[in-house]
């Protein structure tokens, strides 16, 4: 098998539960949202 060539990685923008981590007690982590911080990481991604 031949290896890759290039390999991207790429991280999710920043969360509601990386803001402010006791939301993680009201709501599931798959609940949260991007910030709007988070949202712009992620256009300039």
């Amino acid at each position: 098998m031949a290896r890759p060539q290039r390999i991207v990685l790429v991280r999710h923008g920043e969360s509601e539960g990386n803001a402010d981590d006791t939301v993680y007690e009201r709501e599931p982590d798959h609940a949260l949202r991007l910030t709007a911080t988070g949202l712009e990481q992620a256009r300039e991604t």
